[in-house]
């Protein structure tokens, strides 16, 4: 479906109070400077659960994972008038910015639900809390990011820190800060790091939506949500088709990590996080080099420290042949050109 198609039919839903009501979180965000609200990209219930939370707890400030390079193309939509040509694709592909929730910038602009939006990229998670600190608002600030820069524990590996969100560092000056994590129960989701991610590990799923206050982390609360549906997958006209290519293969290689922490090699959940963070920067500049004939390559190694590594290869088909001649190689099973087979017998 063409991206403005889909910005003309789609509508955020207004889930009813009840079901987003918390008298906990509505006394903590009366007492908030910061409201941080963590999603996993890719999802359009995240729109629905956007425009809600506004409406229902009156907050009037919001703040986007977005460079302020992307407000022109945000002024198209709040005036109904989507400039596709001005978004920055890796934004786009990324899921950050969804068509769906762009138009749901649009409903809430319209409504007259917010005075301001603010602007914040993908920097270091410090630097990123600084930014929000600088923020001047009447009221608390609703700062909505990925759930990976907004997660309420330090994350550590072999007792060294890997990990601190932009949320830590901004709770650290103000105690009282929010956060409202989204958890999904069932569906699935489109994410340009991970491709369709199914959520089908809940046991028994809820089938309405709720806020639960979480009794590990001081304000910090689970919002239910029953069901993902995934965004549409869509490019702008001005995404080239490398590009595309490109983003594909990725999403592949990402999926085989998947694959190797099943076999039990080691990979948690958080050491796919990080890959797809980090590796997702490396994908975007190696893009623009893919052709039909190449796939990418993934090679499992040990760096001096002895910590685990990965490397991603763009290779041809017949360099392969040449490099490992006495290996047999399968045809890729899929269009993107990416090897599963292959990958498997590497892994």
């Amino acid at each position: 479906m063409k991206p403005l198609i889909t910005f003309n039919n789609f509508k955020p839903k207004l889930i009813p109070k009840s079901g987003l009501y918390n008298a906990n979180l509505n006394s903590a965000i009366a007492h908030a400077k910061y409201v941080f609200v963590g999603e996993i990209h890719g999802a359009k219930e995240n729109c629905d659960v956007l425009y809600s939370l506004i409406k229902h707890y009156n907050i009037k400030n919001l703040s986007l994972e977005l460079d302020i390079e992307l407000k022109p193309f945000v002024d198209s939509c709040i005036i109904g008038k989507p400039g596709f040509d001005l978004i920055d694709t890796p934004y786009f592909v990324a899921s950050v910015l969804s068509v769906e929730m762009a138009k749901t910038l649009y409903i809430i602009h319209k409504e007259n639900l917010i005075n301001d939006i603010y602007y914040f990229g993908n920097d270091e998670e410090a630097n990123t809390a600084s930014t929000i600190l600088g923020l001047k608002a009447r009221g608390p600030i609703l700062c909505l990011r990925g759930n990976w820069h907004t997660m309420p524990n330090i994350y550590k590996e072999d007792n060294e820190l890997q990990h601190k969100s932009s949320y830590l560092f901004v709770k650290d000056k103000y105690p009282n800060t929010t956060n409202i994590g989204y958890v999904y129960q069932s569906g699935s989701i489109y994410n340009a790091n991970t491709g369709i991610m199914t959520f089908d590990d809940t046991a028994k799923p809820k089938k309405h939506y709720e806020i639960i206050k979480n009794k590990k982390y001081s304000n910090y609360y689970e919002l239910i949500i029953p069901k993902a549906t995934p965004i549409e997958y869509n490019y702008p006209t001005n995404v080239s088709k490398d590009y595309q290519k490109g983003s594909r293969i990725f999403d592949q290689a990402v999926d085989i990590v998947r694959k190797w922490d099943e076999v039990g090699r080691g990979v948690g959940p958080f050491g796919i996080m990080r890959v797809m963070h980090n590796g997702y920067a490396m994908a975007m500049d190696i893009m623009d080099e893919l052709c039909e004939n190449h796939i990418v390559r993934m090679e499992f190694i040990k760096y001096d420290d002895g910590e685990d590594g990965i490397k991603y290869h763009i290779i041809t088909k017949e360099e392969l042949a040449k490099k490992f001649p006495n290996e047999e190689w399968y045809e890729p099973k899929h269009k993107s050109g990416f090897d599963y087979d292959l990958a498997k017998e590497i892994l």
